[in-house]
């Protein structure tokens, strides 16, 4: 990987984690794609509909080169990276004037690879033309790349704003001083905090490696393999679509040219993760040295030309949560990293058929774990994310409309409304609505006739209206 720490330059090629939405690629996950639940405020990003759902709870780690990889409990990842869109969409509701440090890169950098598809102007920013590293982009093309060139304490502000609209507000706590701001050191990290935040370690190899069909690890992130197992290679036109092997990772090399790749275009790895091997790399923070990263999986900044940092032993520390690094892109993670379990709720329409969706609302202690407008049909199940042993969520239907002619019976929770979390024992609550035909009722009626001639006589026709 290649970093620029202001007039310092790594020689290292590194790794990358993000988020972004181009393809969607099933996942052999049981609840495949998932959507989060957004604050009030914040705009709907390129990843927000195509969460995968980890679970095959409680594998066991890959002992192969070190112990990684075992995790007990269900968590979600975004399929794709940050995109340079998301990012300014970013800094135009949390800086936009350009006072936090956020700012891309530029030249002078020390290196040839200072390239930026964002700028700033006035009092707001936007994506731009990408005419750089042999590609020809237009701003539209541009925002689906994944930004770079970020910290591990800028993309923890992301994190939080993700969570709660307020970058200080959410897994991360941050120093209150020092410049920038926007690249003050993490104080604190709650690994338990259940929206959006950066990966565990062994969260991340899951996501990487785990293939939950075979019940073993893989070599590499992707199924997309050569015969001799290695990963297919691509190359992309200078519009950072591929023209090579489609589906193939993209590691063209340090010293090569079109390293940049819109998200989304490698073929999903057992999970359907996209860009798991190639692109950019993949981070990971250590929650016992919130001053560091660990790095996994390799970018297309990688020298010389292999897929050999995309092996499941590529493990990199060497650099700081404060530096920004070129060939590094982020994901989305949501999850409870402690013992936990998950409630459903399944929905009945007894008495009848009604097609129509039912609203639910789930209200668990704390806000953390709160959801609202979960839409079931009949026969349909929601399923939580992990939610910690111990809390106690009530379940709420939203009172229904029954079609024409029939009414709707109490809601009925079964075996109640409000259920305790519980290890290894998912807690499930059926709520039934009977569907009841309106009831006939008995009404006085009164009919009155009016003949149309006041008077008459014998013979003479009379019509009456009623």
């Amino acid at each position: 990987m290649k970093t620029t720490n202001q007039s310092r330059v790594l020689q290292r090629p590194s790794f990358r984690i993000g988020v972004c939405v181009a393809m969607l690629l099933a996942s052999s996950s049981a609840y495949a794609l998932d959507s989060m639940t957004l604050p009030s405020g914040v705009p709907k990003p390129s990843f927000a509909d195509s969460f995968v759902v980890i679970d095959d709870v409680g594998n066991a780690n890959d002992n192969r080169a070190g112990n990684y990889g075992g995790v007990g409990y269900k968590y979600r990842v975004s399929q794709t990276q940050i995109t340079v869109g998301d990012w300014v969409a970013f800094l135009n509701a949390v800086d936009p004037n350009n006072t936090m440090g956020f700012e891309p890169i530029a030249d002078p950098c020390g290196n040839g690879l200072c390239f930026s598809a964002y700028e700033h102007n006035g009092n707001s920013w936007s994506v731009k033309a990408f005419n750089s590293d042999d590609m020809s982009m237009s701003a539209t093309d541009a925002s689906k790349l994944p930004i770079d060139w970020l910290s591990l304490n800028m993309v923890g502000r992301y994190m939080n704003w993700l969570a709660t609209g307020n970058i200080e507000q959410g897994a991360f706590t941050f120093a209150q001083s020092g410049n920038p701001i926007g690249n003050r050191p993490i104080a604190n990290f709650d690994p338990s905090y259940p929206g959006p935040r950066l990966p565990l370690e062994d969260e991340l190899y899951k996501a990487m490696f785990w293939d939950k069909a075979k019940h073993a690890y893989n070599d590499y992130a992707t199924n997309n393999l050569l015969g001799d197992g290695t990963p297919v290679l691509t190359t992309v036109g200078s519009n950072g679509i591929h023209d090579s092997n489609p589906g193939g990772a993209l590691i063209p090399g340090y010293f090569a040219s079109r390293r940049y790749a819109q998200v989304g275009q490698e073929t999903g790895n057992p999970w359907g993760l996209f860009d798991a091997t190639g692109n950019r790399h993949e981070t990971t923070l250590n929650p016992g040295d919130t001053a560091t990263v660990i790095l996994r999986g390799a970018a297309a900044f990688d020298h010389p030309a292999t897929a050999a940092h995309s092996k499941y032993d590529f493990r990199d520390t060497q650099y700081a949560a404060n530096q920004r690094l070129v060939s590094v892109g982020y994901r989305v993670w949501m999850g409870v990293s402690a013992p936990s379990g998950v409630l459903r709720i399944k929905k009945v329409v007894a008495g009848g058929a009604d097609g129509q969706s039912f609203s639910f609302n789930l209200d668990c202690t704390g806000d953390n774990f709160d959801k609202m407008g979960i839409l079931l049909k009949h026969s349909e199940t929601y399923e939580s994310d992990a939610i910690p042993v111990g809390t106690q969520c009530t379940v709420t239907e939203v009172a229904p409309t029954a079609p024409t002619g029939f009414t709707y019976s109490a809601a009925q929770y079964a075996p109640g409304q409000t259920v305790t979390i519980e290890e290894n024992n998912p807690k499930l609550v059926t709520v039934t609505n009977t569907l009841q035909p309106v009831a006939a009722q008995n009404v006085d009626l009164e009919i009155t006739k009016v003949a149309d001639k006041p008077n008459v006589v014998s013979g003479d026709t009379v019509r009456y209206t009623i």
